[in-house]
Formats: structure tokens, sequence, C-alpha cells
């Protein structure tokens, strides 16, 4: 499923969404929390940075798991590592919404290329089937500090 993120309202209907999605699936009131907390900082970052987008999700694995993508066609982000620093940000937040996301979730993978757009998807596991949580920045493999 697809949502068209270009106002506030469609950042409410994601959470929305992702909330729902999260309990049919079977994750926990903490664990649906994070999904939702993920969607909403993806989307704000699209209205943000890019104005226009959509976030995607999917279930994993015969209901195991919920993919969040967040995919935008807006400037790009020049330093990926200095964007997932704590408290760095452009736009005077509190700059913890990509390093927020990566903790939250247990898989997390972002891609971007200035001028073009940025994709990220991440992924959360039911407790029980996840064994090793994966961070990726640019299609490498970093592990978890």
């Amino acid at each position: 499923m697809w949502i068209e993120v270009c106002n506030d309202e469609d950042i409410v209907y994601a959470r929305q969404v992702a909330r729902d999605w999260a309990h049919q699936i079977g994750f926990g009131k903490l664990d649906a929390t994070k999904i939702t907390t993920a969607v909403s900082e993806l989307a704000r970052n699209i209205l943000v940075y890019a104005a226009v987008g959509k976030i995607g999700l999917e279930t994993l694995n015969q209901k195991t798991g919920i993919k969040i993508s967040a995919v935008d066609h807006g400037p790009g982000i020049e330093n990926i590592q200095q964007t997932l620093e704590d408290h760095y940000t452009t736009s005077g937040s509190l700059g913890a919404g990509l390093p927020g996301v990566k903790r939250l979730m247990d898989e997390f993978t972002i891609d971007s290329v200035v001028g073009e757009g940025t994709t990220v998807c991440t992924t959360k596991w039911l407790r029980a089937t996840n064994p090793n949580p994966i961070y990726r920045e640019n299609v490498s493999t970093k592990e978890r500090n």
C-alpha cells in the first residue's frame, strides 16, 4: 500500500494506517507506537525537505514483519553520515528524525542521490522473528552501535 504525502493530513493518515496495520499483524502497543512514530518522522521529512513523496507499507514473511518505505524526488542528501547523527538538522528541528527512526526499527537502509531524491526503507519484526538487526547506508552494511 502506498500513501501520498503532500500535506499534514497525509501524515496523520499515514500514522493511522501504520498503527492499525501493526496491530493487525500482531505487534504490541510499544512496537506499534515505534512503527507509527517512524512513519510520522519519515512522512514529516518528505513534507519538509521534498514537499511531496510517498510512504509504502508492506507486510513481510507471512505477517512476521512490516516494511516501511519513504520515497521522494526532492533535493537528496549530500552527507548521509552527518544526517544520521543525533541533533543534526538543516530545518531547525531537534534533529531526531532519521537517527530516531533508525533506533526505533530493526532494519534501516537509506539511499540518496543529490538532485534526484531519497529512499528510506526500514523494517520492524515481531520480536520472536528478529534475531539480528541490520542497518545499511548507501547499500553497505553497518553494525549496530
